[in-house]
């Protein structure tokens, strides 16, 4: 709501950031228009890319405002807005989300989070976005989630031959169960099965 920021900005003389759910530039152009906030949030991984993300940054210069980007999607979104921030003149700050198992930061092999020394972190060198993808972790994850599409579609099967002995007066019940992720979620002039 524009509006209602404008009216804080008004009435605080704090520094306001929003935007990490606000989608490319055409999103943030009001909020820029109205001088809004002073600092933008867009997310590298959902505004539309770090090029977007960019394009945003640039656009908040023109309004004096500056960006800190919005990051909460692990190690290889760090490395995306380590990047998109060291290219930015109005850059602010850089979020980096605190994740609380080990695992999480497996996915490269060496996760800029582990590299904060003192607040401070290096822009990453390395070519493309600077990590390296731990290519056995990856590959351990698609196996896992390639049995959970296996396991959803026995579990469809399962439900739809359980389902055939309902008389008909259920309808589509079956195809409605397995549509639903295997919860049974009742319309409210659907009858329940006894």
């Amino acid at each position: 709501d524009v509006d209602a920021y404008r009216t804080i900005r008004d009435k605080v003389n704090i520094p306001l950031a929003t935007g990490e759910r606000l989608y490319t530039r055409y999103g943030f152009r009001r909020l820029l228009e109205s001088r809004a906030v002073d600092v933008v949030q867009p997310d590298p991984g959902t505004c539309g890319g770090i090029m977007e993300a960019f394009h945003i940054g640039a656009a908040a210069e023109t309004y004096s405002a500056r960006i800190a980007p919005h990051n909460c999607g692990g190690p290889v979104l760090t490395a995306a807005a380590l990047q998109l921030a060291s290219c930015l003149s109005n850059f602010a700050i850089q979020e980096i989300f605190p994740f609380h198992t080990p695992a999480q930061y497996e996915i490269v092999e060496e996760a800029y989070e582990h590299k904060i020394h003192d607040g401070v972190i290096d822009v990453p060198v390395l070519p493309g976005l600077g990590i390296k993808l731990n290519h056995a972790f990856a590959s351990k994850l698609v196996e896992i989630r390639l049995i959970t599409a296996e396991m959803q579609t026995v579990m469809t099967k399962i439900v739809m031959i359980q389902r055939q002995s309902v008389p008909d007066f259920f309808g589509a019940f079956p195809l409605f169960c397995a549509a639903k992720s295997f919860s049974p979620t009742y319309h409210k002039n659907e009858p329940k099965p006894a």
